[in-house]
Parts: structure tokens; sequence; C-alpha cells
């Protein structure tokens, strides 16, 4: 058997929709990680229940636990001790000090500090 015949030529055949040898693109499709609903059937040693609910729950993915405020917090006062005994000016490098240290708690605690359940 010749490899025109077996298909191995793709000028052999005017009409043939894909040749061998050729790459051929597939069409994917995109799923979501999480089912929309999911059916979960029990029974326990044959005896069927009437009371209770249908058994289908709906799984909603769960948002991450952020600690943007409570870092925040912690971060402006660390900031305002520090400033405060660092510079000469107290008042002012408390003030300084704070707002540095609630900026980059916060941004800690939104980015980094990040529980996922």
């Amino acid at each position: 058997m010749s490899p025109t015949e077996q298909g191995y030529n793709p000028y052999a055949y005017p009409n043939a929709n894909v040749p061998y040898g050729y790459p051929q693109q597939i069409q994917t499709v995109a799923r979501s990680p999480y089912p929309a609903t999911t059916t979960a059937r029990r029974s326990s040693s044959g005896v069927s229940r009437s009371s209770g609910s249908s058994g289908t729950y709906s799984r909603q993915p769960a948002e991450p636990v952020r600690n943007t405020k409570r870092d925040a917090v912690i971060g402006a006062a660390a900031g305002a001790v520090l400033g405060a005994t660092t510079s000469r000016d107290k008042l002012k490098g408390a003030i300084i000090g704070a707002a540095a240290g609630g900026i980059l708690g916060g941004i800690i605690g939104h980015t980094v500090d990040v529980k996922n359940p």
C-alpha cells in the first residue's frame, strides 16, 4: 500500500478537509471550578425517610479572610510610637509615623495576611 493510499499525501485528494501530518486546532470549553448544584443522596439500611431537605445544595466559592483594618491599626500604632521616639519633634514624628505605618500595615494586611478557608 503506498503513502498516497494511506492518506499521507495531502495533495492526492483535493477534497480532503484536513491532511494527515498537520496540526489540528482543538476548540476548548471553559469550565467553572465549582459546580452550580450537587445532589447528595443518603440512605440508611434501606429505610426511606420522607422528612428533611431534597438533598441539593449550592457550593459557592469562599471569600478569603483579609485583615486589612486590623493590620492598618497595628501599623499605625507601631508607626506612631516609632516616629515619636526617633524624631526631635515628637508630635510631628508621631503623626508621620502613624500615617506611614497605617498605610504599610493596610497593604500588608490586604495582600500578605490572607487566610483562605
